[in-house]
């Protein structure tokens, strides 16, 4: 650490609104800072130093010690009071480097919805509320140093299970290559599944062609929207989802009105059919708001499946929607003989 700060003493960034000098959002501040924070912190039961942005004395980048302090400090403590705009980049490079973080306020409308159930303070100026304020600071300052480590902030709880994730597809298909080069140095016949997946894809994309239909391309948006006169003739806008698991959106468009749409799961080769079950529970959830349309849910297989077992978990899936919606929602499975019913029906297949 290339600043200065007192040997054996852990160092506290306070990341606050500072305000021009000579303002009242200066005076309102420092205020806050010289009677409520830091003599909660001078007076813990631990050894810690607390340094707000405008105390830092150097030479050099303002924002490079900015960074340095609340990078390199074993805890921080931001004001959200006013939503600062500063506060919060200062507070997100914290969040993405490092745990031991408390946020503060003077209300909690002040705190984005996505952070309040992490370590929040509520406080005012008032003498009787900086003696709250000092014994709520101080358990929450004994829990840090009792457990340093442990994750307090949307980043370091999420991105852990997001590398996993990423982790895992990688190694699938590390896996997948390595067994294909295997049975490729060996003379063996390379894995058809791939093929297999690329045909029903074209398969399926021929069969939405001839009705029109097009696949619904998720970019950031989760839902989109479509409208459809109403019994007076007004156009009324629903959303629904644009994926949901292995579920992808297809639809039928007359200008920007819906006509008709389906949700259609990827071909796999390895079918995990609770999986699918547990999405399109979600997808009745979200599909069954009053929408003037049906919804079909076609589960796309390259194999042989007990269509009534899964028939009747549908079933039990709709008990869960409310009675007028269930009419709208229909199970369509095209394993082999399905897909080749549907493709013989449109003249696909001879």
């Amino acid at each position: 650490m290339s600043f200065p700060y007192n040997e054996g003493k852990k160092l506290c960034f306070f990341i606050s609104p500072i305000g021009k000098e000579g303002t009242e959002a200066h005076k309102k501040f420092k205020e806050v800072f010289e009677y409520i924070v830091k003599p909660a912190i001078e007076k813990s039961s631990y050894k810690i130093e607390i340094i707000r942005a405008d105390e830092i004395n150097r030479s050099g980048s303002f924002l490079k010690d900015i960074i340095e302090y609340i990078s390199t400090s074993y805890f921080v403590i931001a004001d959200l009071t006013d939503q600062n705009p500063n506060v919060f980049y200062e507070l997100g490079i914290r969040h993405a480097l490092s745990n031991r973080t408390i946020i503060i306020a003077q209300s909690i409308d002040d705190v984005p919805s996505d952070l309040r159930s992490y370590r929040t303070i509520i406080y005012n100026t008032s003498a009787k509320e900086a003696a709250i304020f000092l014994q709520k600071i101080n358990e929450i300052i004994k829990e840090i140093f009792e457990n340093p480590e442990r994750p307090d902030n949307p980043v370091t709880d999420y991105i852990p299970e997001i590398f996993d994730k990423k982790t895992m597809e990688y190694e699938k298909t590390i896996n997948s290559l390595k067994e294909e080069i295997t049975n490729i140095l060996q003379g063996k016949k390379a894995d058809i599944h791939k093929s297999n997946k690329n045909n029903i894809i074209k398969r399926v994309e021929r069969i939405f062609s001839i009705k029109n239909a097009k696949k619904q391309i998720q970019y950031l948006d989760e839902e989109t929207s479509f409208t459809k006169p109403n019994k007076d003739g007004i156009k009324e806008s629903y959303k629904i989802p644009v994926i949901q698991g292995d579920f992808n959106l297809y639809y039928l468009l007359d200008n920007t009105n819906i006509l008709d749409f389906w949700y259609i799961s990827d071909y796999r080769k390895e079918l995990n059919i609770n999986e699918l079950l547990a999405d399109i529970r979600v997808l009745a959830e979200k599909c069954s708001k009053g929408q003037p349309f049906s919804c079909k849910i076609i589960i796309c297989i390259d194999d042989d499946l007990d269509k009534e077992e899964i028939k009747n978990k549908f079933n039990k899936i709709l008990e869960f929607i409310v009675i007028t919606e269930r009419k709208k929602f229909e199970l369509i499975i095209w394993d082999r003989k399905g897909l080749e019913e549907k493709e013989k029906e449109l003249g696909l297949l001879l």
